[in-house]
């Protein structure tokens, strides 16, 4: 679900400062909506675009909640707060002004009152399933799972808040093969009807009991390379190109969703977890355009939904040439690019800010130290 965890993008490693941003992450973030861009708008469907984008975005949450959770071990109340506040207000923007535009049209863009409720409720995922899709607001699907996933963490970081990190690592991977087996038995053996096409399975992979499974994986992977001997002092940027090409590749479009969701996501969530040791791969994702896309990333999420759904609209009503296409593409891009930026400065910044300050401020003790993250 793709969303900026900014206050978890903090370098714990060996000889950097507490403070220190990994603006890398930022990089990986704009690879994962640019992919989304591509599958939504791109002309090339030779990969999921779409899929390896999100894909993307839940690996990077599984690595930064393992982090803020475990390592740091940010108290709980403060992390749910700045979910919130990170999340909700843009979210709610959004789905207001299609609801309000929206409501009453009839047809492929029309939005329903049990949409706009799951979509807040963050219940889309499995909304759908009882009554079918209501476009504009079907991708928050993601969110859904995100915020699914970072409940179940929390109650892992209180219930284990005294015990060892190998004994949590051991327990998330099993629920997360859990998680995966449920995918591919769902898939072949007991698929869910598609309420809105009789007779086609229903896109299991959007229920939160699976998907999860994505952020787990990188979870585990985070905690057991922290939790194991350190690895050797030298550059590891061949294999975690050689991950992330697998990992790609795991996304092309003949390749059936339980590998895409199993070894596709292994691959992606060793390689975003062996950035630290990457010192090439660093410098790749830290180009200024990849970090700057990375910050806009979920404001533009929200909003891209609306343009490529009308776009969507237009070429499948036939009022469309493919010269007409070619032009509306860039054009719709374009608009969802400032919308979402739009919305961070106007929307989001203030109100990320104003909730932080007024009730997510850590509460010091006479003596004690903040840590950075705490004040990020």
């Amino acid at each position: 679900m793709p969303q900026a965890v900014n206050d978890g993008d903090i370098d714990h490693s060996v000889n950097r400062r507490p403070s220190h941003r990994l603006l890398y992450l930022d990089g990986w973030r704009g690879v994962c909506i640019l992919a989304v861009l591509m599958g939504h708008f791109g002309p090339i469907h030779v990969l999921d675009f779409g899929s390896l984008g999100v894909e993307m975005f839940f690996v990077l949450s599984g690595r930064l909640m393992a982090d803020i959770l475990f390592i740091e071990k940010f108290p709980l109340r403060q992390f749910y707060i700045r979910r919130f506040s990170r999340v909700w207000p843009g979210l709610f923007v959004y789905v207001m002004f299609c609801a309000v535009i929206f409501y009453r049209v009839k047809g492929f863009l029309h939005v329903s009152a049990v949409a706009i409720i799951g979509a807040l409720t963050f219940m889309t995922n499995y909304r759908v399933m009882i009554f079918g899709e209501t476009q504009l607001l079907d991708h928050t699907w993601s969110l859904s799972v995100e915020e699914h996933s970072y409940i179940i963490l929390g109650v892992f970081a209180f219930l284990f808040r005294n015990k060892s990190l190998s004994a949590l690592k051991y327990f998330v991977l099993g629920l997360a093969i859990l998680m995966a087996t449920n995918g591919v038995l769902r898939t072949y053996v007991f698929p869910t009807q598609n309420i809105d096409f009789p007779g086609q399975a229903f896109d299991i992979y959007w229920c939160s009991d699976i998907r999860c499974a994505s952020v787990f994986f990188a979870v585990f992977i985070y905690l057991h390379r922290k939790t194991t001997a350190a690895l050797p002092a030298r550059d590891h940027s061949k294999a975690a190109l050689l991950l992330l090409t697998l990992g790609v590749v795991a996304f092309v479009s003949s390749v059936p969703e339980p590998v895409q969701f199993t070894i596709g996501t292994l691959c992606l969530a060793a390689s975003v977890c062996a950035f630290e040791v990457s010192e090439e791969f660093q410098k790749i994702f830290s180009q200024k355009i990849l970090m700057l896309f990375g910050t806009y990333s979920f404001s533009i999420y929200v909003w891209q939904q609306l343009f490529y759904k009308i776009f969507q609209d237009m070429r499948s009503t036939g009022a469309l040439t493919r010269i007409e296409r070619a032009i509306w593409r860039p054009v719709f891009v374009a608009l969802a690019c400032g919308a979402g930026v739009a919305s961070y400065y106007f929307i989001e910044r203030p109100a990320r800010k104003y909730i932080n300050e007024r009730w997510a401020a850590p509460r010091a003790r006479p003596g004690s130290v903040v840590s950075p993250a705490q004040t990020s």
